[in-house]
């Protein structure tokens, strides 16, 4: 295995997402690149931000999404306090 090729993989995902230029090229990069299932996950994580950012309670998330409160909890706390990802989050709605 390539020594720091975990972090090469990082910053070559990171580039690609930087230079999408359209939503079609998104859509494109996400079902060539990743399963529906992981495209799934992904979204509902975003979600579950986004819920969390509207003050929601793990309780709502839960019965909204089906998601379990492990993953709600990994979600809040890897968010909290990200003000990027806030800002976005406030710009889409």
């Amino acid at each position: 295995m390539i020594k720091n090729i975990n972090q090469e993989s990082k910053e070559l995902l990171l580039k690609i997402l930087l230079n999408l230029k359209t939503e079609e090229q998104a859509r494109e990069f996400l079902n060539d690149l990743f399963s529906s299932a992981e495209v799934s996950d992904l979204a509902r994580r975003a979600m579950a931000a986004k819920l969390l950012y509207s003050e929601k309670t793990y309780q709502q998330i839960y019965h909204l999404l089906g998601m379990g409160a492990n993953t709600i909890t990994k979600v809040h706390f890897k968010t909290r306090g990200n003000k990027v990802l806030k800002e976005i989050i406030n710009e889409l709605r």
